[in-house]
């Protein structure tokens, strides 16, 4: 089992950040206090103590949050509490790229052996190629199962660990689930896009598998591109598609298909 703390940087900006409201608290409770004007000085005093607590609670979370990761599970813990997710066919995994700054990411398949290897290294190269290892503070990973969620930033030390252990779980469960489903003919959905083993839809909008282009993602969208076409066929928003890996690598495999 490997353990992810927070960094130090985040748990100084937290420890830091309630301090001046504390002492502004207290500095106004002494000066009400010495012109005897009590009413006011014990409100300062409350929000004084109220900031304090607050201060001390942040430390005790922060001091005490960690990730603990196991092949088959997840778990996220602190002094408040412990959310456990077990890494199964269930589960689903999302990734957000904060402020991506024209983030652009174009995967054409039908480039064969590049494809393959640009779907499956989707989210770190859009991030690192794109925008370099500045962007890295900028990843947010979501695990949810059922009722349970776990919300994973650049705050905690060891993000990149973290994705690529869930990019392989991915690989190993979800995406021969996937193409299983696929195969016997069945609609596998990834949020609001379904996909089957010839067509992908998204509404009331869908497109052959057979005659994409490219996925092109901007920003935080991702897109889907006809040959032939110069505007995409319809995009979605990144954060709401569950398992991208398993999405671009099904693609990938069904459009190996038709070529």
């Amino acid at each position: 089992m490997k353990i992810y703390r927070m960094t130090w940087a985040t748990r100084i900006f937290y420890s830091l950040l309630l301090l001046p409201v504390v002492g502004v608290g207290l500095s106004l409770m002494l000066i009400f206090f010495e012109h005897k004007d009590y009413a006011l000085g014990f409100t300062a005093a409350t929000a004084g103590m109220a900031a304090f607590f607050g201060w001390l609670a942040v430390l005790i979370y922060f001091g005490s949050a960690k990730v603990m990761l196991r092949p088959d599970r997840i778990i996220q813990s602190s002094y408040f509490g412990t959310c456990k997710i077990k890494l199964d066919a269930r589960t689903n995994i999302y990734y957000e790229i904060k402020d991506p700054a024209r983030a652009k990411l174009i995967l054409s398949p039908n480039i064969g052996q590049m494809a393959a290897q640009l779907a499956g290294n989707l989210v770190a190269f859009a991030v690192k190629k794109t925008l370099g290892q500045a962007a890295a503070n900028h990843l947010d990973i979501v695990i949810e199962s059922g009722s349970k969620k776990i919300k994973l930033d650049s705050n905690v030390k060891g993000i990149y660990e973290i994705r690529q252990a869930l990019i392989e779980f991915e690989e190993k469960t979800k995406l021969p689930q996937t193409l299983n489903a696929l195969k016997v003919g069945r609609v596998v959905e990834f949020g609001n896009i379904e996909l089957t083993a010839d067509t992908v839809f998204l509404k009331n909008k869908s497109l052959d598998i057979a005659v994409l282009e490219k996925l092109e993602i901007v920003g935080d969208k991702l897109k889907f591109v006809q040959k032939g076409k110069l505007m995409s066929i319809f995009s979605v928003d990144m954060t709401t598609i569950p398992n991208l890996r398993t999405l671009v690598m099904a693609i990938s495999h069904q459009l190996a298909k038709h070529s």
